[in-house]
């Protein structure tokens, strides 16, 4: 998926987000949770004590497969690229960048 040239600015004046640049390749990672509004709170364990998924309730298993696997946009390509997700992030994060 092509990402808009806008939408990439704005994603890295977003301090949250990590520009990456080495050996001819340059990386946007993003925090997939906070563009598809994933709130996560945890227990001094680390353990998950509740998530929310755009404001409603999910469950901790849910919300711990949802965190798994990066996402990054390709700044030269303009793509965004997911790995180790599930299928149900990377439609709510594509739904969020176009």
């Amino acid at each position: 998926m092509i990402i808009e040239l806008t939408i990439i600015q704005n994603l890295i004046e977003d301090k949250s987000n990590n520009l990456w640049e080495k050996y001819n390749k340059r990386r946007l990672y993003l925090d997939f949770a906070k563009i598809v509004n994933l709130e996560v709170d945890r227990y001094n364990t680390g353990n998950i004590s509740s998530a929310f998924l755009e404001g409603e309730k999910i469950s901790n298993s849910k919300a711990y497969k949802y965190l798994q696997g990066k996402a990054f946009i390709d700044l030269n390509t303009n793509t965004l690229e997911c790995q180790y997700m599930h299928s149900d992030i990377i439609e709510l994060l594509q739904d969020a960048l176009s």
